[in-house]
């Protein structure tokens, strides 16, 4: 794997981007660690689209954040939707706020997100720990890119422990108790009754269910065609236009 990271205050910016567009040439395996010389040694670090194409995520993150020094630039431009298959990952807004937190040293400035189409608007993403909500989108066949731009703030150690999606947090920051209950007891009550109408009618009239599924396999021209529609009413809901709290048209700064 091939990325590119470089300095303002001397002359090998120009000297690294050229060597490396015009040869392509690998400068460093991101899955393994950097050598020493490089770290806390720049002013900004860009990743324009290589760090889904990596499999150690951990490793990766922990090296791009040992490059910048006490007030550098991380910037990372990267897949989110509708890019199946191009690398191995797909990142959402959540990954970087959670990954690149004040306990890691980290801070996100700025994280935007566009259609991958000219003239595409951008929009801010707030932290989901923030609106208390997650950031969800579902925008039909066009692909979503992703620019995250991070500030290392302090010299600590890099995630000093495992990041958890904001809204799973609140659950377990409970006491270890109440964490066993949860992860035993409601279970077992689950499986023993059950809860909603389906499984009332699944319960008291297993004859529907039969009938219902063998109707789908008789007529699954009308199944496609239901169950499409009902999917496209659910996923409307999670789009750019319907979360403007979530997805805000993002204004360059004026100085």
């Amino acid at each position: 794997m091939a990325f590119v990271t470089f300095t303002v205050r001397s002359v090998r910016l120009p000297l690294c981007l050229f060597w490396w567009f015009f040869t392509g040439r690998t400068v460093h395996d991101l899955n393994a660690p950097l050598h020493e010389s490089m770290l806390g040694a720049y002013d900004l670090v860009y990743d324009g689209g290589t760090i889904e194409h990596c499999f150690d995520i951990r490793t990766i993150v922990s090296n791009y954040a040992s490059i910048p020094a006490i007030g550098g630039s991380l910037i990372i431009q990267t897949m989110a939707n509708n890019h199946f298959g191009h690398g191995f990952y797909q990142f959402s807004p959540e990954f970087f706020y959670r990954v690149f937190a004040s306990e890691s040293g980290y801070a996100v400035k700025k994280m935007i997100v566009h259609e991958t189409f000219e003239y595409a608007r951008w929009y801010d993403v707030p932290d989901p720990a923030i609106v208390r909500s997650r950031i969800e989108l579902s925008n039909c066949w066009v692909g979503v890119i992703l620019l995250a731009h991070m500030v290392r703030e302090k010299d600590v150690p890099f995630l000093p422990r495992s990041p958890m999606q904001s809204d799973y947090a609140a659950t377990w920051a409970e006491d270890a108790d109440a964490r066993v209950t949860q992860a035993v007891v409601r279970p077992a009550t689950a499986r023993a009754g059950g809860s909603g109408l389906r499984s009332l009618i699944k319960r008291l009239a297993p004859g529907l269910v039969v009938a219902k599924h063998r109707f789908n396999h008789a007529f699954p021209v009308f199944t496609e065609w239901f169950n499409r529609r009902r999917a496209a009413r659910y996923h409307k809901g999670f789009s750019f236009r319907r979360q403007p709290a979530k997805f805000r048209p993002f204004e360059a700064e004026k100085e």
